[in-house]
């Protein structure tokens, strides 16, 4: 009997739709490296987080703290983002904006230290396992700029792909 009750939850966690709804919270946490198209800095690595709101059944907004590192030169910040997905089904399909700022340290030449702005765009695909948890895949589009100094205004065009999960809190 108790390997039936436990393959009937089995079952209905991995069976179960996901179905963000107007007033539901999102948690996530993802990352991965930094990839340049023009191979003009090593690669490095990007962590996020968010927490967002869901405004209708289909779009959420929210907050995005941020960090990476490539090369010597540290970034974190926090930002803003949307996000609207098309599906909203096992298999989830949608499209991130955000922006952000930020402060960012070169370790070898700190007179470029200061203030970064982020802007990040790309679509993405979700799996859910279940009603609550997805893991996602967004590779996206970055560009990256240093506020602060003259001569060294763009920090990168980039491309990041980003594995995370989110985690859907329901009202």
């Amino acid at each position: 009997m108790k390997k039936l009750v436990l393959i009937l939850l089995i079952l209905i966690c991995f069976t179960a739709r996901s179905q963000p709804e107007k007033g539901a919270i999102q948690i996530g946490i993802g990352g991965l490296p930094i990839i340049y198209f023009d191979n003009s800095l090593p690669t490095g690595y990007s962590l996020r987080s968010n927490v967002g709101y869901f405004i209708t059944n289909k779009l959420v907004v929210g907050v995005m703290p941020f960090a990476g590192n490539v090369d010597k030169i540290s970034s974190i910040g926090t930002g803003f983002y949307s996000r609207y997905y098309f599906t909203n089904k096992r298999i989830s399909i949608f499209l991130e904006g955000s922006i952000g700022l930020g402060r960012v340290t070169y370790e070898d030449s700190p007179e470029f230290n200061g203030t970064m702005s982020s802007f990040s765009f790309g679509p993405g695909i979700g799996y859910y396992f279940n009603k609550k948890l997805m893991i996602e895949f967004l590779p996206q589009y970055a560009r990256l700029k240093n506020e602060s100094h003259s001569e060294s205004t763009t920090l990168g065009n980039t491309f990041i792909p980003t594995i995370g999960l989110q985690f859907s809190l329901f009202k």
